[in-house]
């Protein structure tokens, strides 16, 4: 008699696998979906709202196939990760809680790429009579989508279980770039089992983890266009999320602003390092993104600049580096580029450092 003591749904899955998996040609291995019915039904009551077997529960019945592809299921898991995501720079979450929550809403997001993936994409792909020229298109039409809210995407355009419209997905995409978002996002109340209270209660949970799995969509199309492979893979950005400016502009957010803006202004004209402008346009510009401030300095030091007065508190708004780069323009006419400024912000040495340090102190003592 076996009697092995069974603490979690995982364990006790890698003992019921057996009955569910089978092995097809050239060693692939499948889920016999009437099987996995019969096995679910068995589930032990402690674990049945465990994660993994709510997804085979919605895999058993979502799929109509009698015998699933395991391929389709598991190869993608790996590509579904933060550092895959719009919320990339977020790093390593630091607790075990912090990270579980993660992990739903990426799950979430996953959830929802499979379903367009399994009932918009493959089968518009097996039928058209060119794969690719239809690839290229949504990939066009969804570009159109995350740069102008246009809704011509015929992948984008199916039913959801909770029906919430494209334009509100847009706008949620809008406040994910620009940081309108609380920053407990991804505080769901785990004791609400029902999905439509959640929708309901937490709306921007699911309509970013919608947005999401349309980024990814985007990056696999992109991969297919440029590889020829229709295999789930996703192309690398450095920028996932580059996009046309919104109509609503929105510059740097500033701590006392009344103190800061003016010595900000007038040390950066004094040590020479932004054109003659004056302090209602900086403000405007800096501020509303209204005009736009010229920098005649090199980009190591813009880049240490507002890199250490985000890192001061003087600079409160996320996304920094990109603001940068809409709020400054080069008088040698280069394109600013974030990265590139994150990247050059280290490799001010010198006198230069005196100098952009002088400056944030001055601003710091103002801001007290």
């Amino acid at each position: 008699m076996n009697n092995k003591r069974i603490e979690s749904a995982d364990q006790w899955l890698d003992d019921n696998l057996h009955e569910f998996i089978v092995e097809g040609r050239v060693g692939k291995f499948y889920i016999d979906r009437e099987k996995l019915i019969n096995v679910l039904n068995k589930v032990p009551r402690k674990f049945f709202d465990d994660e993994v077997i709510q997804r085979l529960l919605m895999l058993s019945k979502q799929s109509t196939d009698e015998y699933i592809d395991l391929d389709e299921i598991y190869f993608k898991d790996e590509l579904f990760t933060l550092g895959n995501s719009i919320f990339k720079d977020l790093g390593t979450p630091t607790s075990v809680e912090a990270n579980q929550k993660i992990n739903k809403w990426l799950r979430q997001a996953q959830e929802q790429f499979e379903l367009i993936y399994k009932f918009e994409c493959k089968p518009s792909f097996d039928d058209s009579i060119n794969p690719i020229e239809l690839a290229t298109k949504e990939l066009t039409d969804i570009n159109s989508f995350f740069n102008h809210g246009e809704k011509n995407s015929h992948f984008l355009n199916i039913n959801s279980p909770d029906f919430v419209e494209l334009d509100d997905l847009y706008q949620t995409y809008q406040d994910l770039i620009y940081g309108n978002y609380d920053n407990n996002l991804f505080n769901i109340d785990e004791s609400l089992d029902s999905y439509h209270m959640k929708h309901l209660l937490f709306p921007f949970w699911y309509k970013s983890a919608r947005v999401q799995a349309y980024l990814w969509l985007r990056s696999y199309l992109d991969n297919v266009v440029n590889t020829g492979s229709f295999e789930v893979r996703f192309t690398p950005k450095k920028d996932p999320v580059g996009i046309k400016q919104s109509s609503t502009k929105k510059g740097f957010t500033i701590a006392s602003p009344k103190k800061t803006m003016p010595a900000l202004h007038d040390s950066l004209i004094d040590g020479g390092l932004i054109n003659n402008i004056n302090l209602k346009d900086f403000e405007d510009a800096f501020i509303s993104e209204k005009g736009c401030i010229e920098w005649c300095g090199n980009k190591d030091k813009l880049g240490y600049l507002i890199k250490n007065l985000r890192a001061k508190n003087i600079i409160t708004s996320k996304n920094h580096m990109e603001t940068s780069t809409r709020v400054f323009k080069a008088t040698s006419g280069k394109a600013l580029n974030a990265g590139s400024l994150s990247t050059s912000a280290d490799n001010l040495s010198g006198n230069a450092v005196n100098l952009m340090g002088g400056i944030i102190k001055k601003c710091l003592l103002i801001a007290d």
